[in-house]
């Protein structure tokens, strides 16, 4: 007993008529063009929620595809005594800088400070406050950390999420991390982490990028992989700081 609610920030191509042949839940959320340049997946997720009836709720992306159990896995953990579950992503793609991006995802899975859940029950949703989406980015963190306040339980999946990276070129590495950098409110996000400093060196500064080359030695020890990840690392990072100072400039 599925419910499918497609929350999409003003596509103009024919996203909208794709979705509606699975669903009559097609909402448009966030910022309208030309102003929705920038992240809004925390908008659309919010917003998604809002209109949902059931009992559990599952943030997927445009390029995920579920794997058959994952659902009925997650109701069964909640059954159990979980109140959000952490479902690993597997990522695939093409051409080399994808694969160095797969190796860098692989290196993550596990991490307890990288990962989040996306299956969550409604009422330890509600009872954290929702989906984050005042602070532009790095949402489903906060949302781990405001389960984390409240105690509640949070377990993790066997089944696993398919995250297709698609074709990557240095252009979308850079515009990707520049439209997540120029809506994220850090100095806010810092404040709602505060409570874990370590968490947020590991997530927000360059310790991130070698911890993952470190992990990726165990995984491909070739140098290419090595390199690769490090130059796919600096080109977001890069796009992220100059989004930071577009985002400052407008404060």
């Amino acid at each position: 007993n599925i419910e499918v609610i497609v929350a999409d920030n003003y596509s103009h191509d024919s996203t909208r008529s794709i979705a509606g042949k699975y669903t009559d839940k097609v909402i448009s959320a966030g910022p309208r063009p030309p102003f929705n340049n920038v992240f809004t997946a925390p908008i659309q997720r919010r917003e998604g929620a809002k209109g949902a009836s059931g009992e559990y709720l599952l943030f997927i992306d445009s390029d995920m595809t579920l794997t058959p159990t994952v659902v009925d896995e997650c109701v069964t953990q909640c059954h159990t005594g979980a109140d959000a579950v952490i479902i690993p992503e597997i990522p695939f793609g093409n051409g080399f800088w994808a694969k160095c991006k797969v190796l860098e995802k692989k290196c993550e899975i596990g991490d307890k400070k990288l990962e989040a859940p996306r299956f969550i029950k409604r009422s330890a949703y509600e009872l954290v406050g929702g989906w984050p989406a005042d602070l532009g980015a790095m949402d489903d963190w906060v949302l781990s950390t405001r389960l984390d306040m409240h105690r509640l339980r949070k377990t993790r999946s066997l089944s696993v999420i398919f995250h297709d990276e698609g074709f990557i070129s240095f252009r979308k590495l850079f515009l990707k991390r520049y439209n997540m950098g120029k809506s994220f409110d850090a100095a806010k996000y810092i404040q709602t982490q505060s409570r874990d400093p370590l968490k947020i060196i590991v997530q927000l500064t360059p310790l991130r990028m070698f911890l993952t080359i470190r992990r990726a030695a165990y995984h491909d020890g070739s140098l290419t992989g090595l390199v690769g990840i490090l130059f796919v690392r600096l080109i977001e990072e890069f796009g992220f700081l100059i989004g930071q100072l577009v985002f400052a400039s407008k404060r």
